[in-house]
């Protein structure tokens, strides 16, 4: 997604924020100026949910898929805080699938004034790109044996937390959040990627075959100024149409975090 973000005229430096060992799945052609953060260096191992951590020589190096979510939105809460927020540097951020869960309980904590948490976060703009707001059955089969996956099926406490206190999180100075989902989403579907309050929530028709795996890229054959991708648009909320033509998913994203909602309503 990053040298695709560029292409669209993004032109700030990128931060990757890594939360498992050994991460470096997000990658870039050399075009684009990024750099790659673990959370895990922010906060503390011991407090807040502590769990799934990766040790060698008995140091932790990082955390694994039995890290409950709620422990890395903390370390991510302390990245921000860290890095940008108490130096008075506002950030955008963008959360593909689990991604968009962990921004979205850091900053409903952040606000909530939870002790564990810095005490407060500058988030300007927030995309979340098929991230399992309400669930995903996907979940149902990995969460015998892994943590994060009880956390992400439908119905779980932790999802249901959110749905009661964290529909549209705020930090400091405001949030504008928006949310993209697909109907064509093996993973997770289309009403869960988009069930929070948003400014912008957008769920693609299957005609563009939107899986996954695509939000963070264009696919074979597509352009970033393609307008012709069939979408259901909600405004906090109200449904603007049934469907209509958009932009592709990473042309969204860029139009949402330069505060540019393609409003077709």
């Amino acid at each position: 997604m990053l040298d695709a973000l560029r292409d669209t005229g993004w032109i700030n430096t990128f931060v990757v924020a890594n939360y498992y060992a050994d991460d470096n799945n997000c990658s870039s052609d050399g075009r684009t100026p990024m750099v790659n953060v673990d959370i895990g260096d922010y906060g503390s191992h011991d407090v807040h949910y502590s769990s799934g951590h990766v040790s060698e020589n008995g140091v932790i190096v990082g955390h694994s898929t039995d890290a409950r979510i709620r422990h890395l939105a903390y370390h991510w809460a302390w990245m921000v805080y860290e890095r940008y927020t108490k130096d008075l540097h506002p950030i955008k951020a963008v959360g593909h699938s689990m991604g968009g869960l962990i921004i979205r309980y850091a900053i409903h904590k952040v606000q909530a004034g939870d002790p564990a948490f810095p005490p407060r976060l500058v988030v300007e703009d927030v995309v979340t790109l098929g991230t399992p707001h309400i669930g995903t059955d996907w979940a149902n089969a990995c969460a015998i044996t892994h943590e994060q996956c009880r956390d992400l099926r439908p119905d779980s406490d932790f999802l249901n937390y959110l749905d009661d206190n964290a529909q549209n999180p705020q930090g400091d100075g405001g949030t504008e959040w928006t949310a993209i989902g697909s109907e064509d989403d093996e993973t997770v579907p289309g009403d869960s990627a988009t069930h929070m309050t948003a400014i912008e929530e957008l769920r693609y028709d299957t005609d563009p075959a939107i899986g996954h795996g695509d939000y963070m890229h264009l696919k074979l054959g597509s352009h970033l100024l393609d307008y012709d991708a069939r979408a259901e648009i909600w405004h906090y909320g109200k449904k603007c149409t049934q469907f209509t033509t958009t932009f592709w998913p990473v042309t969204v994203t860029h139009l949402a975090l330069g505060n540019l909602v393609d409003d077709n309503c």
